[in-house]
């Protein structure tokens, strides 16, 4: 498992704990939303698939020290995948949305979960977004 992937599911984790905290709801009824504004991926937080609000990268990260860089990394794999997902879907990149949730209580376990527009294309596997697997796609790209 990648730095990045292990750091990004911890992240993810952490945020979906803390928006339940804050909705005073649990941990299964809240969504983190990636989708691309503009030119650039954004998070959102989600109660019940509403949105509740737009998060920055800072605030889902909030580490004094970012020695590997991983705050800068995460929007360039998200941006990554919702580009090729478009690709493939023959769609725009701001109709191609991750949506990661969990059916755990204290959520353990937090799933990444592909969509177009609101029509569940797909679950992902973390490798898939945050992991070698996505990076390899990104290094390809440079090349």
């Amino acid at each position: 498992m990648s730095l990045v992937e292990r750091a990004s599911k911890k992240i993810m984790r952490n945020a979906i704990i803390s928006l339940a905290a804050e909705s005073d709801t649990s941990c299964t009824n809240v969504q983190l939303l990636m989708q691309f504004k503009g030119v650039h991926p954004i998070v959102y937080g989600m109660n019940d698939y509403e949105i509740v609000k737009p998060y920055t990268y800072k605030e889902l990260y909030p580490t004094v020290i970012d020695i590997l860089n991983v705050r800068e990394m995460i929007p360039m794999f998200i941006a990554n995948l919702l580009v090729d997902e478009s690709q493939k879907e023959n769609e725009t990149p701001d109709k191609i949305k991750i949506i990661v949730s969990t059916n755990k209580e204290d959520a353990d376990i937090v799933y990444p979960y592909l969509y177009k527009e609101t029509k569940l294309l797909r679950r992902l596997n973390w490798d898939e977004v945050f992991g070698n697997q996505a990076l390899m796609k990104i290094m390809a790209k440079q090349q």
